[in-house]
């Protein structure tokens, strides 16, 4: 339930943090919500994006919870400045057709996620988390997915990663460099390859056959 101002159920009193925070939750409702309110999320991630960027505040969080997320479109996070997305655990995004989960169709500065949750592809020519040039994107404490391609592709100005735990059928990185960019940063991800300077690739992971998802 959303604020009511006759009873006051739902109705909090923000701080600043809170006013920066954006919750996505699957009983959410894009029309209702409101930003730093648990009891009134986001149905969608990209309505909890477009909120963030109406407004000037740097440090922004979006904040999925638990369940499974099946995208019905890509998630654009472009034009964000310093945010983090938080996949909590025992949330899945999942993409739901031909395209990556995560890509900014152009520049997004400063951008995490992380929350120890799930992101899934689908797709043999898509991935958990796409790239273009203009990208400045850390990874960190979260599982990625894809039983059909990779987890993370395209052009990076800095990637960094940090334990991440990914499987794939092909390599589970294959990312390059744009001109003029920073060094990448890999830590804690097995079996990493540098492709001469500018390409990474991360051999697929082996996991046990009993390897479930709670």
């Amino acid at each position: 339930m959303c604020c009511d101002s006759d009873t006051a159920v739902g109705c909090e009193q923000l701080s600043e943090d809170q006013a920066r925070t954006y919750y996505v939750d699957l009983n959410g409702d894009n029309t209702l919500a409101l930003p730093g309110s648990q009891h009134c999320p986001y149905r969608t991630i990209n309505a909890a994006i477009t909120a963030a960027k109406l407004s000037t505040d740097l440090n922004t969080a979006i904040i999925i919870t638990p369940g499974i997320h099946l995208l019905t479109e890509q998630i654009d996070y472009s034009g964000l400045n310093t945010a983090t997305f938080i996949v909590m655990p025992g949330a899945i995004v999942q993409s739901g057709g031909n395209w990556s989960c995560f890509k900014a169709a152009s520049s997004a500065t400063n951008v995490t996620i992380t929350g120890g949750g799930l992101i899934v592809a689908v797709n043999a020519s898509k991935y958990c988390i796409e790239g273009t040039n203009s990208n400045s994107l850390t990874v960190k404490n979260i599982s990625l997915l894809n039983a059909a391609g990779s987890c993370i592709g395209g052009t990076w100005t800095t990637l960094k990663l940090s334990n991440v735990l990914m499987d794939a059928v092909s390599p589970c990185i294959t990312s390059t460099l744009g001109a003029g960019s920073n060094v990448v940063s890999v830590n804690n991800v097995s079996n990493v390859i540098a492709l001469a300077t500018i390409v990474w690739q991360v051999q697929p992971l082996t996991v046990d056959s009993n390897f479930t998802i709670d």
